[in-house]
């Protein structure tokens, strides 16, 4: 057995500590298969969300790659100093990482019911919105850029033109941006290189959107907020 039971502290820690330990060892080294989610939560006595907590925090620092229908490998070596991020990522209460991996989930499951009813007017507001970012990045507003931003993936929840699900986006990216700011902030996220990033990630949104490829606009979601949690960690 490569992984032991925990007793305490937040979980999806200790199980990347595990993992990371297991990785510095050479138990599994570069280009090795890593055991199923199922079967490291079972060796360590976890849910499957604490061990994905961990997996998706290692793959965002490129250290492992998963590939679908065959498993999750590990892509290079991990040293302290890769690891001390991926512990950031996930022991900060309240950062960005728990905030935006809640909206990854809560907004990917809206793309179905969002393209079904997405209309020319839908459309319109969202590329009105990625020309309010563009014209804020130009200001260096990186306020006004951030409202441009938020109400970018509120329009995506208004496109379904349901008022549940509008509401329900509308409170939890209130949450969110009460945890995302401060931290955002303090880490100098703001400048136009970064700004520039997020601009073009949401235009890739947008266009699968306006193609209607749900598959895509996941995809593109998963990228976008992949690269928020990858600038906030420069």
């Amino acid at each position: 057995m490569t992984f032991t039971k925990i007793q305490a502290k937040k979980k999806s820690i200790a199980v990347l500590e595990q993992i990371s330990s297991a990785l510095r060892k050479g138990t599994y080294g570069v280009g090795a298969k890593l055991p199923t989610e199922t079967e490291i939560a079972t060796q360590i006595g976890v849910s499957r969300n604490a061990v994905r907590e961990a997996l998706s925090a290692l793959q965002l620092l490129g250290i492992i790659t998963s590939i679908p229908g065959n498993g999750t490998y590990v892509r290079r070596a991990i040293g302290e100093d890769l690891e001390a991020q991926a512990l950031t990522l996930l022991g900060e209460a309240g950062s960005p990482y728990e905030a935006l991996m809640a909206q990854l989930a809560f907004e990917r499951g809206l793309f179905e019911q969002v393209i079904e009813h997405l209309g020319a007017e839908d459309l319109e507001k969202l590329q009105e919105l990625l020309g309010s970012m563009e014209h804020a990045m130009g200001a260096g507003d990186y306020h006004a850029f951030f409202a441009a931003d938020r109400d970018f993936h509120l329009g995506i929840a208004k496109a379904s033109h349901n008022r549940v699900i509008e509401q329900t986006m509308r409170t939890f990216l209130g949450l969110i941006e009460r945890q995302l700011w401060r931290n955002l902030e303090a880490k100098d996220y703001f400048s136009e290189q970064n700004l520039r990033a997020s601009l073009n990630e949401h235009r890739k949104i947008y266009k699968a959107l306006s193609q209607r490829d749900v598959s895509s606009a996941k995809q593109k979601l998963e990228e976008h907020i992949q690269g928020v949690l990858r600038r906030w960690l420069r």
